[in-house]
């Protein structure tokens, strides 16, 4: 394709995102919180702990604690990138922005390289670039504080880089699987990915490779562990300081608690206390029926999110008949295997986070794969119209099927948007600045009756409660009444929130507050009951 052409998908991207942002004048929810408070103590030099504490899977000993300890550090750095490039900002979190807006548009040529790369028709590239900046459910959260757009432009650049591997040194792809790593902990998966990629192109020439006799013909197994090593290295160029951050703070390579994520029974297990309760013997004594049932459910929900939100529903089942087409084609077999993999690993091993956005998060890696193989498809199923309706003709048929495609992405997309950001109720406050007003009112009356800004708060959301307040906040754990009191007396907190997102186990607790315990029940604003802790 001519330059020309990804400088002009690079401003559409650009135009479309900063449209998106403009309305989105805060992170919005908790995991964008998380990363915005990140990027804020970087950025202002704060150091790398957190004044909250949103699980309690590490036997957290209190506050401050040491940042990072479930999610990756990279959605924080260029975070901080932009509150320190943009100081003049209206706001940190504007500043923050900026990166995932340009981010965000650079997703687009890379994809329809991609594309180019798969079809040599630049029409290809220009209808994958305009469907993935309209990317469906992705759309509202490329431009907050979340690792979307980051992984989306990874991946893509991924799998262009191992198109393009002739050309360029192998060892990029380790750099690749380092910062998809550093961006999220199942990135460390994309470092296979990219051993397999390896092996799939020392292999493909030569049919009994997989053999004894083949792994010792030809310096295949030499050939094959020298590209490793290379890999590897290019990887941990990246990830060594992360680790050696981890030994100084944890005293291991990966921060403790993440092994229990192993063994929850429920999505809402995460925020379990004490979290030691999360063990192996726990876990299979609840029966291989019921561990089977859910990872049947996490199979069904994972299948929907491949499709709806991936694919964006109707470029998901083009892709298909696209892939089909280029099945031989070496990056869309490393590809779908690397999907494969994902799929199993967060329907099997992670079912409760997989089905709950940890696979949504992880699949945006794929999504310019998939945009790309879906002009592909469009270019099948004309071919399969025209041979079986001999009336219909190219000139016509084609056009038709290319604004179906664009109309419904940038229709679904927008409506998606409108939805998750404004919404579609009549709300007076958007759906997107919900929590921030919610806790902006609770901040009110904490002040009024007498709450000091240290006073270390129970909630829902602590990076979002922190952010909006400025107050420690440590969150509300899994479980009844009894947990909820111990883990406010455990952790010395002065003020417990009863929010309308509450576990199970609070239900008739939210439903009807009153004093229990040593919890006295002040006053209830914006449907959040607040109550003062008044033990020893």
């Amino acid at each position: 394709m001519p330059k020309r052409s990804y400088v002009l998908l690079f401003i559409l991207g650009l135009l479309v995102a900063t449209g998106a942002a403009y309305l989105q004048t805060n992170p919005g929810y908790m995991d964008a919180y998380y990363y915005f408070n990140g990027g804020k103590q970087i950025a202002f030099g704060s150091g790398w702990s957190e004044m909250f504490l949103w699980n309690y899977l590490d036997d957290p000993a209190g506050l401050p604690h040491p940042g990072f300890t479930y999610w990756m550090p990279l959605t924080s750095l260029v975070a901080a990138g932009g509150i320190k490039l943009f100081p003049g900002a209206p706001s940190a979190f504007e500043a923050a922005q900026v990166l995932f807006i340009l981010v965000s548009a650079l997703v687009a040529p890379v994809t329809a390289e991609l594309a180019y790369q798969f079809s040599g028709r630049k029409g290809f590239g220009w209808l994958a670039g305009v469907l993935v900046i309209f990317s469906g459910f992705y759309f509202p959260f490329m431009t907050t504080t979340d690792s979307f757009s980051i992984y989306m432009l990874l991946g893509g650049v991924f799998f262009l880089v191992y198109t393009r591997v002739h050309r360029a040194r192998i060892e990029i792809l380790g750099y690749l699987a380092g910062l998809m790593h550093l961006a999220r902990a199942d990135g460390l998966l994309w470092l296979g990915i990219a051993g397999l990629g390896v092996l799939i192109d020392l292999t493909r020439h030569n049919e009994d490779s997989l053999s004894v006799r083949g792994l010792l013909r030809n310096g295949f197994s030499k050939r094959f562990l020298f590209a490793g090593v290379r890999i590897v290295v290019a990887y941990l160029v990246v990830m060594f300081p992360w680790y050696v951050r981890n030994l100084e703070v944890f005293g291991s390579l990966f921060p403790p608690g993440g092994g229990r994520t192993l063994w929850v029974l429920s999505y809402d297990e995460l925020f379990s206390y004490p979290a030691g309760q999360l063990s192996p013997g726990r876990w299979w004594a609840a029966g291989l029926g019921n561990l089977l049932l859910a990872r049947g459910e996490a199979f069904l929900v994972n299948l929907q999110t491949t499709f709806a939100s991936m694919g964006v529903l109707l470029p998901g089942v083009l892709a298909v008949l696209g892939f089909w087409n280029l099945r031989k084609h070496r990056t869309v077999r490393l590809g779908l295997i690397g999907l494969g993999v994902l799929f199993v690993f967060m329907t099997v091993v992670f079912p409760f986070s997989g089905m709950r956005g940890s696979y949504f998060h992880s699949g945006a890696a794929f999504v310019p794969l998939i945009m790309a193989a879906a002009p592909v498809g469009i270019d099948v199923l004309t071919k399969a119209s025209l041979r079986r309706f001999k009336t219909w003709k190219d000139r016509r048929i084609r056009p038709f099927y290319l604004g179906v495609v664009v109309l419904f992405v940038i229709g679904f997309s927008v409506v998606l948007y409108f939805s998750a950001v404004v919404g579609l109720e009549g709300d007076p406050v958007m759906v997107w600045n919900q929590a921030e007003v919610r806790y902006q009112a609770v901040d009110e009356v904490l002040d009024r009756l007498g709450a000091e800004p240290t006073d270390l708060v129970v909630a829902s959301n602590p990076p979002g409660f922190f952010i909006v307040t400025g107050r420690p906040a440590i969150a509300i754990p899994d479980g009844t009444l009894e947990v909820l009191l111990a883990v406010s007396g455990d952790y010395g907190a002065e003020w417990v929130l009863v929010e309308p997102n509450h576990p199970d186990g609070l239900m008739d607790f939210y439903e009807s507050p009153q004093d229990a315990g040593q919890l006295v029940w002040m006053e209830t604003v914006a449907e959040v009951h607040i109550f003062r802790w008044e033990g020893e």
